[in-house]
């Protein structure tokens, strides 16, 4: 039974590979027959006299110490085992193949078939130097097929010595570190022909992902990967046992690296977009003659530096924490700053917290009219359907305004407004504005930042800056422009895309001036108008993972990201160190405060009845009678108005009139009305605050008077009708007299 189950597994994977070899095949035949097939071309090979040149926004060539002392190093200048380490963990048939190692191939297809995936490439040395020259990173059947037989023409032209010369020249180590030579110089600051056995085998670890095993991201990672060349090579028989423990031992001591002095991390995201815009791999763009104008500001860059670098915020542990800050301008769309500890975070995404509140709620349902900035809401724990969710240390307020729960970052408040609008128009909002989402985003969480795929610094300070742009929203971009000796090649042209109507976006930036002003963010403190939202996310034992703070002025959009999965002090939220941060860094960029935000013409500021609000929570406009104490003034949206005073509601008994033989009085149910009174066609005001009691004594004998209670609109009216009967004014009269003549004979 074993046997035959054995037999048919073998059966169905000799088939699916039969299936597989036919379809590549075709594939080649297709892709030389209709002219896909790529050239191979030796200039596009390393080339020691290009190089790419980076300039900031004033045309200065940018001075990062990674990029600059291009040298090209002969592979007879390199320690054998140096040279080894790399073809031990890469391409250990490095000199037995022709360019392709078939097993290492036929090896990755297995694995990729039972693991259903595509990780794995068997890529040799060859390939990795074509793919990284002449090819796209872009994974399809058709490059693979033109890496394939571009390597088989490698091998060709040049011999094994050459192409691995030519790999070590051009691999990428991180830090925009290209090359072997200025890969030990970065990490090490010793040349390429200095390195010892434990730092070339940490060289070779690091190319399979620097973000992952750089010593400057992660130590630990970093060691093991280094111990894993370094028993590959001893299984390789490249290095002894007692070399093999002696490296084990050597401890990696990394070079000091003063970002002050360089735009690393703002250059990551320059040749991130760079190759995405020309479809180039990062080698392929380092070794042309392209000039790239960015928007980089230097003294901006280095304030951003300077202020992260000397933050003394660690984790729970007391060790260093990732920090980032990024700096938009709201004109240009440009990027004119940003630095961070880890070179990884520019597109890692992550969890936001808070600060989603503005774009996932409140500005997508004043843009639908559902709110206003005064709109009454009910805080207190709610259950919607099962899903029970806690203000922060389960403080609840009762009955609150929009514009008060953001200021406190409220939760239930902001998940009952996206209840209201609706999961589907949120996700649609955050579309729009640059945000992904999937279906996994379709519930109430999305309200607290809970997104599947999460949100990279660049998204988020983006989707900030549509609110300092009127509601019209454009990608953020390092790049200014591209040229090439013949000219400029590519122009960054902000595309504009309506998201929020520029009442929207004033109404919300009103309210997250406040935020800066009042609410969570009010250490920022600032003599001008910034607006602040500030967003924590929450890990596991009383640890915090993100804490974050964005904001916008008239003219930049800034973001401030701290960052530890599950390592942050509790003390570290978004009102803390993120919002210190931003006050120190906008302090040391403005020597003028910005304009304040303009009012657009939509716009217009109502005063509201508080004692309706607070007591009834309706919000309704005050008439102008009312004691400014109860009032306040509050900016609507023409389209979104609150309504008129509807004082005078249809009710029984809502005015009466007795007439008691003197005098007629007058009780109403309603305060603050105007009170007239109407005889034979005259119509005379009696009050403009009534109260609820008046009295009228200035009435005569037989006739009708009527009293109309109206509000300041005169929208209602509420009216009573008393006669005066005539015998009644007579028998007044009569006993006048009686007691004249009684008077006079005492007397």
């Amino acid at each position: 039974m074993k046997k035959k189950k054995a037999k048919i597994i073998l059966i169905t994977l000799s088939a699916i590979l039969i299936v597989c070899l036919l379809a590549i095949v075709v594939s080649i035949i297709c892709v030389v027959g209709n002219k896909e097939y790529v050239k191979f071309d030796e200039n596009k090979l390393i080339n020691a006299s290009k190089s790419l040149v980076i300039v900031d926004n004033s045309n200065s060539k940018i001075n990062n110490p990674t990029n600059s002392g291009k040298k090209y190093v002969v592979l007879t200048e390199l320690e054998d085992y140096t040279k080894n380490a790399f073809i031990s963990i890469e391409d250990k048939r490095f000199y037995s193949h022709n360019g392709i190692d078939t097993k290492s191939i036929l090896r990755a297809f297995l694995n990729n078939l039972i693991s259903f995936s595509f990780k794995e490439g068997g890529s040799t040395i060859s390939q990795q130097l074509i793919k990284n020259s002449h090819l796209s990173n872009t994974k399809t059947i058709k490059r693979k097929i033109n890496e394939v037989l571009l390597s088989l023409q490698l091998e060709k032209h040049y011999s094994k010595n050459e192409i691995l010369e030519l790999y070590l020249n051009s691999i990428y180590f991180g830090k925009n570190a290209y090359g072997i030579e200025r890969a030990s110089k970065l990490y090490f600051n010793v040349p390429s022909n200095k390195l010892t056995l434990s730092q070339s085998a940490t060289l070779a670890g690091i190319i399979k992902a620097p973000n992952q095993y750089s010593p400057l991201v992660d130590k630990e990672k970093c060691i093991n990967r280094r111990n894993t060349v370094l028993a590959t090579m001893l299984e390789n028989k490249y290095i002894d046992k007692e070399q093999y423990q002696n490296a084990l031992e050597e401890n990696i001591e990394v070079a000091t690296i003063t970002n002050n002095d360089c735009y690393d991390c703002y250059v990551d995201g320059v040749i991130k977009q760079a190759c995405d815009l020309l479809n180039m791999t990062p080698t392929q763009l380092e070794n042309s003659e392209l000039l790239i104008q960015t928007y980089l500001d230097e003294k901006i860059s280095k304030d951003l530096a300077d202020t992260i670098e000397k933050d003394e915020e660690k984790d729970i542990h007391g060790q260093e924490i990732s920090k980032s800050a990024m700096l938009l301008d709201n004109k240009t769309r440009g990027i004119i700053g940003y630095f961070s500890n880890n070179e990884d975070f520019l597109y890692a995404r992550k969890q936001i917290g808070s600060v989603a509140k503005p774009l996932a709620v409140y500005a997508p349902a004043l843009d639908l009219n559902e709110i206003s900035p005064k709109s009454p809401i009910l805080d207190e724990p709610t259950n919607f359907n099962g899903y029970k969710p806690n203000n922060y240390a389960n403080m609840y307020y009762g009955w609150t305004t929009v514009d008060k729960a953001i200021e406190k970052s409220l939760n239930i408040p902001a998940i009952k407004i996206l209840n209201t609008i609706g999961t589907q128009k949120s996700r649609e909002y955050l579309r729009k504005n640059g945000i992904k989402t999937t279906k996994q985003d379709d519930n109430l969480t999305l309200a607290l930042g809970c997104i599947s795929q999460g949100v990279n610094i660049i998204e988020l300070t983006q989707s900030y800056a549509t609110f300092a742009n009127d509601g019209e929203f454009s990608n953020a971009s390092f790049i200014k422009s591209i040229s090439n000796k013949q000219g400029i090649i590519y122009t960054h042209t902000p595309s504009v895309k309506k998201v929020f109507n520029a009442e929207t976006a004033f109404l919300m930036t009103n309210m997250l001036c406040d935020v800066a002003k009042y609410g969570t963010a009010k250490k920022i403190n600032q003599p001008y108008q910034v607006a602040c939202k500030t967003g924590t996310v929450s890990g596991n034992d009383n640890a915090n993972s993100q804490a974050i703070l964005c904001g916008y002025t008239t003219q930049h959009t800034f973001t401030v990201w701290l960052s530890k999965e599950n390592l942050l002090t509790n003390q570290t939220m978004g009102s803390n160190q993120p919002t210190l941060i931003a006050k120190k860094i906008l302090n040391k960029i403005y020597n003028d405060a910005p304009q304040n935000f303009e009012i657009p013409q939509n716009i217009q500021e109502v005063t509201i009845d508080l004692d309706e609000l607070y007591k009834k929570h309706r919000l309704i406009q005050a008439h102008n009678l009312l004691d400014p104490k109860k009032t306040v003034k509050v900016f609507f949206s023409n389209k979104n108005l609150p309504d008129k005073p509807n004082y005078l509601q249809e009710k029984k008994n809502l005015i009466k009139a007795v007439y008691d033989g003197k005098n007629v009085t007058i009780t109403t149910e309603s305060e603050n009305c105007y009170l007239y009174r109407v005889c034979e066609e005259n119509k005379e005001l009696l009050s403009q605050d009534c109260g609820r009691t008046f009295v009228d004594r200035n009435i005569e004998c037989n006739k009708t008077y009527t009293y109309i209670l109206c509000d300041v609109f005169d929208c209602q009216k509420a009216n009573v009708t008393i006669s005066i009967p005539a015998n009644q004014k007579q028998k007044q009269e009569k006993n006048k007299v009686l007691d004249k003549i009684l008077n006079s004979w005492y007397l």
